[in-house]
């Protein structure tokens, strides 16, 4: 069977060696496929751009800018609901599923909300919370909870460290709440002295999409704001860490 994974996640460039969440999931998914014998397709902001084809552990590596939605076989699309409108009508050689790695996805046409996940054959989500939400306001839709990217076989090989329960950790984007988690964690020392928080993401999204004209304005005076509540006391910037894959 053939499988196309496309994650339209240009900001930053990234391949089969990228850390993220969802390109973890992207990642780890076309190889697990490509090792079951299946013909796998990998559509991502790959650094190279002119270079023909390259294959890496059985998976095909393109471009997103070079993507042929007319292929036939099972679609996995992440981030970007809108590149349904690309693909053929009817098409009734091709299986396409939303893999949902956000809340939800606001696309307008004519000025209102178009209910997008009608449109794929299955949109999947990794909690029943979620699954909820996107029943009740997508009721078309066909919505299937996976589960969350977890490989269960490496933990086992986590080591047991002793805990601090007073060190906390933050791991995501700085988009997603870090300010006011860290105005937060400022009045909560005021309680609880000596409690620390650790921070293991970086700057390379945002510096990417401020270089690339993506709201850089806005961008840099919410990076400036950050940094200066980052620097207090407790607080510790590891930056972006590499993942045990």
């Amino acid at each position: 069977m053939r499988f196309i994974i496309y994650s339209d996640t240009p900001l930053a460039n990234w391949d089969w060696t990228a850390s993220g969440g969802s390109e973890q999931f992207h990642i780890e998914l076309a190889e697990r496929l490509a090792k079951r014998g299946h013909e796998v397709y990998s559509y991502a902001p790959v650094p190279w751009k002119i270079v023909r084809e390259r294959k890496h552990n059985g998976v095909k590596w393109n471009h997103i800018d070079k993507v042929d939605t007319k292929l036939e076989g099972v679609w996995i699309i992440q981030r970007n609901p809108d590149i349904l409108y690309a693909f053929p009508q009817p098409h009734p050689k091709q299986i396409l599923w939303m893999s949902m790695h956000d809340f939800d996805y606001k696309i307008v046409r004519d000025g209102t909300k178009y209910p997008w996940a009608g449109e794929f054959d299955a949109v999947l989500c990794e909690s029943q919370s979620h699954a909820n939400f996107l029943q009740e306001e997508y009721p078309d839709s066909t919505v299937v909870v996976t589960g969350a990217g977890i490989l269960p076989e490496r933990i086992p090989e986590v080591p047991i460290l002793p805990r601090n329960p007073k060190r906390l950790m933050w791991s995501s984007s700085a988009t997603r709440g870090l300010p006011q988690l860290l105005r937060i964690f400022k009045r909560a020392r005021e309680e609880v002295r000596d409690l620390e928080l650790y921070i293991a993401y970086g700057w390379e999204s945002i510096d990417a999409a401020i270089e690339r004209g993506f709201e850089s304005e806005k961008l840099r005076r919410f990076k400036a704001r950050t940094l200066k509540l980052v620097n207090q006391p407790g607080v510790t910037w590891l930056g972006r860490l590499p993942t045990t894959f």
